[in-house]
């Protein structure tokens, strides 16, 4: 009877040991792979940023650019006095901020649906 008392103390004294060595490596690995599994989401984004498109003059300075047609001389009383007059480079600058801004939301579009499947 001793002796099974003394090969079982032997035996929980080695796996006591073994066990405590596994709990520690196995802490220490847990804290080595914790950065690989909780990051940042502040550090690394998903989607890319794009740069906004400069916004247009007739957009910042609409004073400036929409004027009425009858404050540019012509008869006051005319249909056109009512409508509002705008130079072709205001027009052209607003159809490149639309065409520039449609590709942005597409951008971001197609990089959300990547991102959600």
């Amino acid at each position: 009877m001793r002796l099974a008392e003394k090969k079982w103390e032997v035996f929980q004294n080695l796996t006591g040991k073994l066990m405590k060595r596994l709990t520690i490596k196995l802490i220490v690995a847990m804290i080595l792979c914790l950065p690989l599994g909780c990051v940042s989401s502040s550090g690394t984004t998903y989607l890319p940023i794009h740069k906004r498109p400069t916004l247009p003059r007739a957009v910042v300075e609409p004073q400036k650019v929409w004027l009425k047609c009858g404050t540019m001389g012509g008869n006051a009383k005319s249909v056109e006095a009512d409508m509002y007059c705008v130079d072709e480079i205001y027009v052209e600058q607003l159809r490149v901020f639309i065409v520039e801004m449609d590709a942005l939301v597409r951008k971001y579009e197609n990089a959300t649906e990547v991102f959600n499947e």
